[in-house]
């Protein structure tokens, strides 16, 4: 969570980062990726349908180099999305009473 919140504060102002449980989140998961590896990431550009998955190490260093490749235009990988995923997010408690989605 810590490497989410410091990408958040970083792009705070060009992108929207969203953190799920993928496993329990399957079938979102599943339409953005077919990767069963977690921790993993994905950048989706709703408006233009679009994707790009991530690969590599899910540190902080290397998540910047590849959202900044990506600001810069050198998303090769960009895949084309059908439709963008939908996510109804739900509330729930855990084990320390806290709600997570």
């Amino acid at each position: 969570m810590d490497t989410l919140q410091a990408l958040a504060v970083k792009y705070h102002n060009k992108y929207r980062i969203m953190w799920t449980n993928g496993p329990k989140h399957n079938d979102f998961q599943r339409q953005l990726t077919d990767s069963a590896m977690f921790p993993t990431a994905v950048v989706v550009n709703p408006r233009r349908k679009l994707m790009v998955p991530y690969t590599g190490a899910f540190d902080k260093t290397a998540l910047v180099e590849y959202m900044d490749r990506i600001l810069m235009g050198g998303a090769r990988k960009a895949a084309p999305l059908d439709q963008v995923p939908s996510f109804a997010p739900t509330a729930t408690k855990s084990k320390g009473g806290k709600e997570e989605l």
